[in-house]
């Protein structure tokens, strides 16, 4: 049995010294960003890490700073209470928004004591897996440099494969290192230039319901975003007063919204602020002398929307407008006013939105 001992013993340290012999050196090669980091912290995830305290884990794992907005990959990271815990979703997709990857990590602990070093080490792996496991090595061999190892197990660990840490149980990833370097801050989030079309109908806001149009250029960030639309609602006719009345309006309106994503991040619920000033032509007809007056129109009030990715830059927003007349155009003959523009009207729209860059 010694004798069979000792052959083993012999045979791996010769399969590891081999193994080193064969193993090609790395080439040194300067990192360079790699990806664009969207995170989320949902209500209840509050006592996880907030985006500035991944990303500088994150950059230490690797040794380098890999977020860039302009980089062509972007890993989406969204955090959620989920009973009795928490659970992180993480998403890698390309420039066209295709998915190449997902990953989900579940604790059942409300601490994110667990669940942070799982987040740090995936996302890691996501956007450069090589040195992501690169370090983690480093981190264990650096651990074990003091122990004296029998040679069999010397050999076992050396041959092992490094484990994959996103697929285990957030108890079993590595620690993190107690002290990490500081990186450089990271960049800062771009603004990106929107512009749009859609129709649009209109309720109370004519003698009857009408349709339009509506053209927007706006600003977005990840948590707010500003329009400027130029709007216009056709003809619409109604009977007042033993007459007709027909108005349409053309109007220029800003917009300055609240963003709360939902969905992981994949759609985005706005709430905002309308201001509306423009100019209304209401013409009347058989009141036995005919008007034509162009009146002002000021509106004010608030907006909700849903906007749904669709492919690459393209989105699809959903709006419902609440508006109060401020200024309010009315039609009068002789002493008497046979049509006034109501106190409060309502507007649906539907628009394609094209994020430019």
């Amino acid at each position: 049995m010694a004798a069979g001992s000792a052959r083993a013993t012999s045979a791996a340290a010769a399969a590891v010294g081999l193994f080193c012999l064969l193993r090609p050196a790395a080439a040194p090669a300067t990192p360079t960003p790699r990806a664009h980091l969207i995170y989320v912290r949902e209500s209840g995830a509050d006592a996880c890490p907030d985006e500035e305290q991944v990303r500088q884990a994150v950059s230490a794992r690797l040794g380098y700073d890999p977020f860039s907005p302009r980089a062509p990959r972007t890993v989406t990271v969204s955090l959620r209470r989920r009973a009795p815990g928490l659970a992180v979703h993480i998403e890698l997709s390309d420039e066209t928004g295709e998915v190449s990857g997902r990953q989900q990590l579940v604790s059942p602990r409300r601490s994110c004591d667990d669940l942070a070093p799982a987040l740090e080490l995936a996302v890691a792996l996501a956007i450069d897996p090589l040195s992501a496991v690169r370090a983690a090595t480093e981190v264990r061999a650096g651990a074990r440099a003091g122990d004296a190892t029998p040679p069999e197990a010397a050999a076992a660990a050396a041959a092992a494969p490094p484990p994959q840490a996103p697929v285990l149980p957030p108890e079993a990833l590595p620690d993190s290192p107690p002290r990490r370097p500081t990186p450089s801050p990271p960049p800062r989030e771009r603004t990106r230039v929107r512009l749009g079309g859609g129709v649009l109908g209109a309720f109370a806001s004519a003698p009857n319901p009408t349709v339009g149009f509506e053209l927007q250029v706006g600003l977005r960030e990840t948590a707010w975003s500003m329009s400027f639309e130029l709007r216009g609602d056709l003809p619409a006719s109604g009977d007042f007063g033993g007459g007709r009345v027909t108005t349409e309006l053309l109007a220029l309106g800003l917009s300055p919204c609240l963003q709360f994503p939902l969905a992981r991040g994949r759609i985005d619920l706005s709430a905002c602020g309308l201001l509306v000033g423009g100019a209304q032509l209401a013409q009347g007809s058989g009141f036995g002398q005919s008007r034509a007056p162009v009146d002002p129109v000021v509106l004010a009030g608030v907006r909700g929307g849903l906007e749904l990715p669709l492919r690459g830059r393209l989105s699809l927003l959903l709006a419902a407008d609440l508006l109060a007349s401020v200024v309010a155009p009315r039609l009068t003959v002789g002493p008497d006013v046979v049509w006034r523009t109501p106190p409060v009207s309502a507007a649906v729209g539907v628009a394609l939105i094209i994020a430019v860059r």
